[in-house]
């Protein structure tokens, strides 16, 4: 029990350092995708852990807490998923203006030439 707590808890700190950095003005794609790859291994050993214990023989309070982590587990990877669907919205609206804008320019210089 001890072991998969631990993972959980380390997996639930990779998911707190990839919202912190969502958070930040100029999000590093490579910080995230540092914590993502960490993140899937921490995953792939806790899903090892989780299938090599009995988890009826956990005690009513180990399955609390363990059911708490996995419930912040949830929570923060909805955080994730929510932050990256704005951030990915932000890039899609600055990508249509700036090619509007483009497209503006080439129209006045295209213009200005005749």
């Amino acid at each position: 029990m001890k072991e998969i707590a631990v993972q959980i808890e380390h997996l639930n700190r990779i998911n707190q350092m990839i919202l912190i950095q969502l958070d930040n003005d100029e999000p590093s794609g490579p910080m995230i995708q540092r914590e993502m790859n960490q993140r899937q291994l921490v995953i792939q050993k806790l899903s090892q852990s989780i299938d090599s214990t009995d988890i009826d023989t956990l005690s009513e309070k180990e399955r609390k807490t363990l059911l708490r982590f996995f419930d912040e587990f949830e929570m923060l990877d909805r955080e994730i998923q929510a932050k990256l669907k704005e951030l990915l919205n932000k890039q899609k609206v600055n990508l249509a203006s700036a090619s509007s804008k483009r497209k503006a320019e080439d129209e006045y210089f295209t213009f200005k030439k005749e």
